[in-house]
């Protein structure tokens, strides 16, 4: 971590450089870039810094997967052009989340800049693109587009805005195409002289297909369940993990109303066909029944079992070999499936900002897989007689909660583990029951993790970490049946083990051998 400097990166006059997977925090500027070009910065997360990230001056420039939240500024992109920002976060900061001024010819792609002032602004800025992006519930606008002119904004979400979710002050000549807003709060062009002129609007969904009793809201409030603040937690990175998904999904399906459907699946009816004929945001919910499908959902969707209806929505493999749903897309939501039949995953997502609760997975070789995933909330799931119940590989930031993962050992020797994590750095698994597999849960090249009150019980290995560093696990009850010792270290270092327990005043047994060192070990 890099911590109360006034830049703790700084590029100045740097080119054909990479900057990735750092930490900083109570910053003036996190990251800066100045006189700078065709530079990369991948996985960096800026929390209570006055500015988060900054490129000024410079020119081709690529941000993606970074996370800049509860600064002052989250991104800041000044007298830049041909600057690239895909899938980064920008939520709860106190000015702007995605800043751009003075700069021209650049593209913002699925990035998500929630409960701040202004979700996303640009002030003076040119023949830029915008598409995809989310700003919700910010304070003045979603998108604030001032004195900007030849810019072009598609399917973009920027609802449940305080004033605008789109304005356009004194803005000339720019596209906005599909775009889903505030519907009467929004200051979309109305060709006065003194305000904005010759902008085109089409296929625009403000008042027709407003938001802001819908699901979209709904998720959003549920990820972030507290209001912003201006006094924020003292602890920002804790903030962000607590907050992350502190409430149930038990009441998820309640509040979606049958007018924020957008299009049902009865039996007999193709849900792929329904995915194919959807638009990005688009809700589809699914009657009970059984659906022998394999299902690609590459656009932002949320997927349901028809509110108020019974779980027994079942959608069996047509083919094993496959996925049953493979999401190759971010912003998705499914919920409430029974999930069977593959010898590949039930639920392979591989994108960010998704949801995965409620749903039933058995016999599958994978239940759940996160395959380069990030910010991914898995929780209320059943993911038993699987392979593998829950498995993530090179993937961060998720959060797996209140999941249950037993009796995960059906397929080959390699495939009997309840939770898996390889190569995934950063994710939160707490409030799991895990049970009867023959590996609980299972660490390997993996760190930064948090493990915090799970009950892994009855299982042979019940928490193993192998070549895994900095990892938390923190009041979990671990106890097994086969196995010497409920936690096992191997060349793993710097975790911290505390507060755990093999029942009622029992502590833990720690296998923890030389290649491993410094661990903070509480146990015997």
């Amino acid at each position: 971590m890099l911590q109360n400097n006034i830049q703790s990166v700084f590029l100045h006059n740097t080119s054909d450089s990479r900057y990735d997977s750092n930490i900083l925090s109570n910053n003036y500027v996190g990251i800066i870039l100045v006189n700078s070009d065709n530079n990369t910065g991948l996985n960096n997360i800026a929390v209570n810094n006055i500015v988060g990230i900054a490129i000024v001056a410079s020119t081709d420039n690529y941000l993606s997967n970074n996370m800049a939240n509860f600064n002052g500024v989250g991104f800041e992109i000044i007298d830049s052009d041909n600057t690239e920002l895909n899938n980064n976060t920008a939520n709860n900061n106190k000015a702007n989340g995605i800043a751009l001024s003075s700069s021209t010819k650049n593209q913002l792609n699925e990035n998500i800049a929630n409960h701040n002032n202004d979700g996303i602004k640009l002030f003076n800025c040119s023949n830029s693109l915008l598409n995809n992006n989310i700003a919700n519930s910010n304070r003045y606008a979603g998108i604030d587009l001032g004195s900007s002119r030849d810019n072009i904004l598609t399917d973009n979400i920027a609802n449940s805005n305080r004033e605008h979710g789109f304005e356009l002050a004194g803005s000339d000549n720019n596209t906005l195409r599909g775009n889903i807003g505030n519907s009467d709060m929004d200051h979309l062009p109305d060709d006065s002289p003194n305000r904005t002129s010759k902008n085109e609007t089409k296929n625009q969904d403000i008042k027709n297909k407003s938001f802001i009793d819908s699901t979209i809201s709904v998720i959003i409030s549920w990820i972030h369940p507290n209001n912003f603040s201006d006094n924020v937690d003292n602890n920002p990175i804790n903030s962000l993990s607590d907050n992350f998904s502190n409430n149930s999904i038990s009441n998820f399906l309640d509040n979606i109303s049958e007018d924020s459907i957008d299009v049902y699946v009865h039996p007999g009816d193709s849900i792929q066909q329904a995915i194919d004929n959807s638009s990005s945001g688009d809700i589809i919910a699914v009657y009970p029944g059984l659906y022998k499908e394999n299902l690609i959902v590459n656009k932002s969707l949320i997927i349901i079992s028809k509110p108020g209806e019974s779980t027994e929505t079942i959608i069996q493999a047509a083919d094993p070999k496959d996925d049953i749903f493979y999401v190759a897309a971010d912003n998705v939501t499914i919920c409430g499936f029974n999930v069977i039949g593959t010898d590949q995953a039930g639920i392979c997502y591989t994108g960010s900002c998704g949801i995965i609760a409620g749903n039933k997975l058995v016999s599958d070789k994978y239940g759940i897989y996160l395959k380069k995933a990030e910010n991914i909330t898995v929780e209320n799931n059943n993911a038993s007689q699987n392979g593998r119940g829950i498995y993530l590989r090179d993937s961060s930031r998720n959060i797996v909660k209140n999941n249950e993962v037993s009796h995960n050992w059906l397929h080959e020797e390699e495939y009997r583990n309840g939770i898996l994590l390889r190569n995934s750095n950063n994710n939160k698994l707490t409030g799991n029951n895990v049970s009867r597999n023959w590996d609980g849960i299972r660490l390997e090249n993996s760190s930064n993790n948090e493990l915090s009150k799970n009950a892994v019980i009855d299982d042979y290995f019940c928490i193993s970490l192998e070549d895994s560093n900095n990892n938390k696990l923190l009041d979990n009850t671990i106890k097994s049946i086969g196995y010497s010792f409920e936690i096992t270290l191997g060349k793993s270092h710097n975790n911290t083990l505390q507060g755990n327990s093999a029942g009622f005043m029992t502590e833990v047994k720690v296998s923890s051998g030389p290649e491993s060192t410094n661990n903070t070990l509480e146990g015997k």
